[in-house]
Formats: C-alpha cells, sequence, structure tokens
C-alpha cells in the first residue's frame, strides 16, 4: 500500500515559502495534470468552447490565407500551398525539418522564393525555426523547424514525438533568442551522464 505523505502545516497563511510550494507541486503532481491538458487544449481560450480542432483549423487557415497576403503582397495559389504543406510535413515528420531541394521541386518554386515563404511564416508565428548560430545565411531552414502551437500536434493527430520539444521552444521563447545547440548529439549523450563526478557541478559545465 502506498502511504501519502501529509505535507506540514504553514504557520501563517501567508508564509512565503518556495521549498513548501515546490514539494506541495511535487507531491500533487499538478505539473503533469496540467502539461497533460495543455496537450489538447493549448493556451488559445476557445477550447473551452468546443470543437476545438475546428476552430484550430479555422485559425489555421485564416493565418495562410489572410496573414501571409498581408506581409508579402502579391501570393499565388501555389505559395499558399506550398506553406500549407510545410504545416503539414512538420505535422507528421519524426524529423522536426524540411527537404528544401525536394519541396521546390515538388511545388515548382525557387529556392528565394520557397525562403521567403518560410521567413514569413516564422514572422507570423505559424513556424518556429532554431538556428545553429548567431549570425544567419540570408536563407537559412535552420537546425529544426516547429509549429508555433505545439497542441497542434495533438489537435490533428500528428508526430507526438515532436511535442515535448516544440513546447520548450514555444515557451523558452518567450524569455529570449534561442539556439540550437552546435552538437546536439554529443550534448544529450552528456546529458545522459550518470558519472559521478559531474555531480553538484551543473553551474560550471552548462
Amino acid at each position: 500500500m502506498k502511504l501519502k505523505k501529509t505535507l506540514r502545516k504553514l504557520s501563517s497563511p501567508f508564509e512565503a515559502s518556495i521549498d513548501y510550494a515546490a514539494e506541495a507541486l511535487k507531491e500533487a503532481n499538478l505539473l503533469s495534470l496540467f502539461f497533460r491538458k495543455y496537450r489538447g487544449t493549448g493556451t488559445r481560450p476557445f477550447y473551452v468552447e468546443g470543437n476545438f480542432r475546428e476552430k484550430l483549423m479555422n485559425v489555421l487557415q485564416k493565418t495562410v490565407y489572410y496573414d501571409v497576403p498581408h506581409f508579402l503582397g502579391t501570393v499565388t495559389e501555389n505559395h499558399l500551398g506550398v506553406m500549407k504543406a510545410i504545416v503539414g510535413h512538420l505535422l507528421h515528420s519524426k524529423i522536426p525539418t524540411i527537404n528544401v531541394e525536394s519541396m521546390c521541386r515538388e511545388w515548382g518554386v525557387g529556392k528565394q522564393k520557397f525562403y521567403q515563404l518560410l521567413q514569413t511564416m516564422e514572422e507570423i508565428e505559424l513556424v518556429n525555426i532554431m538556428r545553429k548560430e548567431r549570425v544567419e545565411k540570408p536563407f537559412s531552414k535552420g537546425a529544426k523547424i516547429f509549429l508555433s502551437d505545439p497542441a497542434m500536434h495533438y489537435a490533428f493527430e500528428g508526430e507526438i514525438g515532436n511535442f515535448r520539444e516544440a513546447f520548450v521552444v514555444f515557451a523558452l521563447k518567450e524569455v529570449g533568442k534561442i539556439y540550437a545547440a552546435k552538437n546536439e548529439e554529443e550534448r544529450l549523450r552528456f546529458r545522459g551522464n550518470e558519472d559521478r563526478r559531474w555531480k553538484g557541478q551543473e553551474k560550471e559545465i552548462e
């Protein structure tokens, strides 16, 4: 039988204790509960109205058909098709990136126009492009591309393997600029290293 832990009583309702708050959250597992709820509802207030998937699709369509022309001026149906194809690919691909050459051939657009469309998608917050360096080339798809709204992965039954990483990018970009790791594989191996020599030294090696 698993015993439930009883939290100590606060001496005053006005007592401020970060440790107590952290302990309470851990015991109640609220963060995990809210995170699971967020996956299916996102942060858009209309989720309480029902038909969340349909309303989210309407937002996506409005963004592509109305916001993009506002930034680019004249766009063709083919250009709009390219952007919808990018969104569809990111929804279902296990690897959060795109093959520029392949998509250019498939849709019959030049690279310069393709990158212009991709940059516009970033500007209207349809996608988040993760870049490796602070100084980028004029045209770049970055190291990874994520949908700006991670909830789309669950709402549209896409590849949920990228959801957590998309959420981290979504959350951290509100704090400041973030960049992809230069050597992600090595960093992932390091994070998984259980060597005792590194314990307690996180501040020195970040």
